[in-house]
């Protein structure tokens, strides 16, 4: 007897490999699902390692510089940097080939630190004298945190990184002729002011801050040395309506 005919064979036939294809479709589909779910997280992995290792290398770059700037660039180990920044020594390493390499970047992580912030600083202020007296009190700042021995140290061990420190402070010399010019349209510094010559001297008497131990035999802090150069710089150079502003600047500050 027969069970079925040609036509019913070839038709089971055709619909046994129908459903073969479609478990091979779907079998295909789910490992292309599993390839992008463990791609995802290889990515999330790479991603999360990426910005642990930025995360974990600027944190020593600033405990660094904090250090230095507290100890002097001499007196800082890297068994110090390691305790400090609660990493083996052995990892410290893995990180910076040396200490040089440690203290350059963290010295250039700093500085661009600065330079960003005085950019803000000049981008914000409503007007120029403003910008003026944001810069002082974040420079006043800077000074305050900075041993002295440290500036000595940087020019003696890394005339490199000194170096690039004048270049920075040539940019800061463009930038104060721009905010003088500025400020004379705003009528808050005179007229008569010739800005190149002001910023230029007023950088250079910046510079002196770091011989100020040789200057004045430690009489002065570098702070107090600061604050008359930078003030009586301003005011010289200030119109009344600048003064005025000035002073309600340090009111303000004192009344917070």
């Amino acid at each position: 007897m027969k069970l079925c005919s040609s036509h019913e064979v070839g038709y089971l036939h055709n619909y046994v490999f129908f459903i073969k294809k479609q478990e091979n479709y779907l079998g295909f589909i789910s490992f292309i699902h599993y390839l992008y779910k463990v791609s995802k997280k290889i990515i999330f992995f790479i991603i999360k390692f990426k910005y642990s290792y930025m995360d974990q290398r600027e944190r020593i770059l600033r405990t660094t510089y904090d250090l230095l700037a507290q100890f002097g660039i001499t007196s800082v180990t890297m068994d110090l940097i390691a305790k400090e920044c609660g990493i083996s020594k052995r990892t410290l390493y893995e990180l910076f080939s040396d200490k040089n390499t440690l203290i350059i970047d963290a010295v250039n992580l700093i500085y661009e630190d600065r330079n960003k912030k005085f950019y803000e600083i000049i981008e914000t202020s409503p007007n120029e004298m403003i910008s003026m007296l944001r810069i002082y009190t974040t420079a006043r700042d800077f000074i305050s945190g900075v041993c002295q021995s440290f500036f000595i140290d940087m020019e003696r061990l890394y005339p490199k990184v000194a170096k690039n420190y004048k270049e920075l402070e040539n940019t800061h010399i463009a930038r104060f002729v721009k905010i003088i010019d500025k400020g004379k349209e705003e009528g808050v510094f005179c007229e008569g002011v010739n800005s190149d010559i002001v910023a230029t001297l007023y950088i250079l008497q910046f510079q002196n801050i770091k011989k100020s131990q040789e200057l004045f035999l430690s009489r002065y802090s570098s702070v107090e040395i600061f604050d008359n150069i930078f003030l009586n710089f301003v005011r010289g150079m200030s119109t009344q309506r600048g003064l005025e502003i000035m002073a309600d600047f340090f009111n303000d500050k004192k009344n917070k």
